[in-house]
């Protein structure tokens, strides 16, 4: 089991950024950001692999982009290869964890071709004055929030409910489940076609 096409690309000084493509419809695209300094395959190829399903079931193509984070907006160039990919675009989902999840929340706004956001464990713990402000100003669809019941940033869940947007939005708890989904594999991969992608 492989990506489709395999793309790696200068972002900044000394920084390149993979990406990892799975062929199929291009009217909706799945960009995935993993967490940070995470690859396009991650623990177990647990990225690979939720490609590969989300593909089979539903037929859109997906992008899953590595995270050498450097704390600015890489997500322009992510949507550039999508369209040098794809061409016309309808729809781009977004799914990000940890880090990945972060950056969606702060940058997605600029991005009008980003319809909605699916954001797994993000730390709420850091810079939250930046990551609520770049919410407040997301003009999407929805935006859903994932936290694990053991996951660091379940007790600051309530931050959530400060955020002052018209753009709909949901939290959802997934019981025993720690920051990486750990021995929740299956659960993981599930996630983006459950709440994103049926929304």
């Amino acid at each position: 089991m492989e990506y489709d096409k395999i793309i790696s690309r200068d972002f900044s000084d000394g920084i390149k950024i993979e990406y990892g493509l799975v062929k199929g419809s291009c009217s909706r695209v799945l960009l995935i950001k993993v967490g940070q300094n995470g690859t396009i395959y991650g623990y177990e190829n647990k990225y690979l692999k939720m490609a590969k399903q989300i593909n089979e079931k539903s037929g859109i193509s997906i992008v899953v982009a590595s995270n050498p984070y450097d704390k600015t907006d890489s997500l322009r160039q992510a949507i550039e290869i999508i369209q040098d990919e794809c061409g016309q675009i309808e729809t781009i989902y977004f799914m990000g964890h940890s880090n990945g999840a972060i950056l969606g929340a702060r940058y997605a706004h600029n991005h009008q071709e980003i319809k909605k956001l699916l954001l797994i464990n993000g730390p709420l713990m850091i810079n939250w004055p930046q990551t609520k402000k770049g919410l407040e100003q997301f003009q999407g669809e929805s935006v859903i929030f994932i936290y694990g019941s053991k996951d660091p940033s379940y007790r600051y869940c309530g931050l959530i409910e400060c955020i002052n947007s018209n753009v709909a939005a949901e939290l959802i708890i997934v019981e025993d489940a720690d920051h990486n989904f750990s021995e929740m594999m299956d659960e993981f991969c599930e996630l983006p076609g459950k709440y994103l992608l049926q929304k």
